[in-house]
């Protein structure tokens, strides 16, 4: 490693984390989660953040080291994530107001377009174990099915929007981690802080749609992203307690599969 390491924190799922000699804190990739992430895209998606974007911490340095990526910040201390304060319409609507601000990023280097009957399948063709009952194809396929149907409005999309993802501050928010970022149906991102965030809670679902004034056909495609995403992420903590044999991995798939309908 290029860096010299000072502590090694416990942080996010897909990724090492360290704070260095110089208390710049490193994400560091680990190898399970490399063969499915595009790091040429978040290299592009990071160029287009930082002249545009100062919701984030501040991106200081990136790259490969050998064959991991990372990505150094700046060390914040003073800070707690989404699921560690109280949740108010206030709050969801600085939250709201800073995807807005995300998907108004104008790309100047090329992002790519999500593939997301590629990336489900990925991980569904490379299954071979699964926790519990097998996710059938044909549920996956009547899903992917109304979205190829569905008119998208595209725009850069963070994609990953979990509460350690979130950071509040004393008069501010950010957001972080943006290795599932692309371009894609802005509605996505409003079905990812609410399964994800929230956990499909109905009160806060009924917030961010009133704050966003969404009629009923916008509804129906954010509820048909929050099924997409249940698939996804069933899928992809099923591959990796596969591959890794954590625990963790076994909790989020039957988080996801309970909300699968």
């Amino acid at each position: 490693m290029k860096f010299q390491i000072k502590t090694q924190l416990n942080l996010g799922l897909s990724n090492q984390t360290f704070i260095d000699i110089n208390d710049i804190f490193i994400r560091y990739s680990k190898s399970e989660t490399n063969v499915f992430f595009n790091r040429q895209n978040e290299i592009n998606v990071i160029k287009n953040i930082i002249p545009f974007f100062t919701e984030t911490i501040t991106i200081i340095d990136y790259g490969f080291d050998d064959n991991n990526f990372y990505v150094a910040s700046k060390f914040e201390k003073k800070f707690k994530h989404l699921n560690d304060v109280e949740i108010d319409d206030k709050l969801i609507e600085q939250v709201i107001m800073i995807i807005k601000k995300f998907h108004q990023i104008p790309i100047k280097n090329k992002v790519e377009l999500f593939d997301y009957e590629k990336y489900i399948y990925w991980f569904y063709n490379r299954t071979k174990n699964w926790i519990d009952r097998p996710l059938e194809i044909t549920e996956i396929d009547k899903c992917l099915t109304k979205l190829r149907n569905k008119p998208m409005d595209i725009v850069l999309c963070h994609q990953d929007l979990v509460p350690g993802n979130i950071l509040i501050f004393d008069n501010k928010i950010k957001i972080i981690d943006f290795e599932f970022s692309y371009l894609n149906d802005k509605y996505f991102d409003y079905a990812s802080l609410i399964s994800e965030s929230f956990q499909n809670d109905q009160k806060y679902k009924n917030i961010i749609f009133e704050k966003m004034k969404f009629d009923t056909k916008e509804i129906e495609q954010v509820e048909l992203w929050i099924q997409y995403q249940n698939f996804l992420w069933a899928l992809w903590s099923n591959y990796l307690y596969q591959e890794t044999h954590k625990p963790i991995y076994k909790t989020i798939y039957f988080e996801k599969i309970k909300n699968i309908k």
